[in-house]
């Protein structure tokens, strides 16, 4: 007789070292990246939202705002239901976050995706300290957080690469204004001709 179990099949996947501290230090420079990515792009903003430098400057208040209670949320959450449920919650209101911010018509509609951004980037960023807890200990966590945060620390270009994306922003809506310029242009022509 053949009888089959009830209990859940679990596959463990195992990823190599080099993979596990990539991918924490990549879960690591989330907030980072949220901060440094944006502030070449707040002159943008106040020109955009119609607001003085200090009201654009809550951009980043809100988002350590998000962060802040984001931690209080998710430590006592992730050692309840587990350490991966917390990053995928985490990385979904991260991305909402992101979804609003980028669709904002306001300065305050920008602030509240902003701190759900924050809200969401503490998860993974929680996460990673509890999996070096979890996983090493002794000098073994000391030297795997000294890796990520050396990989997190080089990562200094971040305001490099966000004035570059506001940059190469600007000259695609620069250049489709022209576009519709000249389009618009051609059709007086050939209207009048």
């Amino acid at each position: 007789m053949n009888v089959m179990s009830n209990q859940p099949s679990t596959t463990t996947i195992r990823i190599g070292m080099v993979e596990f501290i990539f991918l924490m230090a990549s879960l690591m420079s989330v907030v980072a990246l949220s901060i440094d990515a944006v502030l070449p792009a707040l002159g943008f903003m106040a020109q955009e939202f119609n607001v003085g430098g200090s009201e654009v400057q809550l951009v980043i208040t809100s988002l350590f705002a998000g962060f802040a209670i984001g931690q209080l949320i998710y430590g006592p959450v992730s050692d309840r239901v587990g350490r991966l449920p917390g990053i995928y919650v985490g990385f979904g209101f991260f991305i909402l976050g992101c979804i609003l911010a980028m669709s904002a018509q306001s300065i305050e509609m920008m602030l509240i995706g902003r701190f759900l951004q924050g809200i969401g980037a503490s998860g993974p960023r929680i996460m990673v300290s509890a999996l070096a807890r979890d996983c090493f200990s002794g000098r073994a966590m000391a030297r795997i957080i000294t890796v990520w945060r050396s990989i997190y620390d080089c990562a200094h270009l971040r305001p490099y690469a966000g004035a570059g994306i506001a940059l190469v922003w600007a000259m695609a809506i620069h250049f489709c204004n022209v576009y519709h310029l000249s389009s618009v242009v051609v059709h007086l022509d050939l209207a009048a001709a």
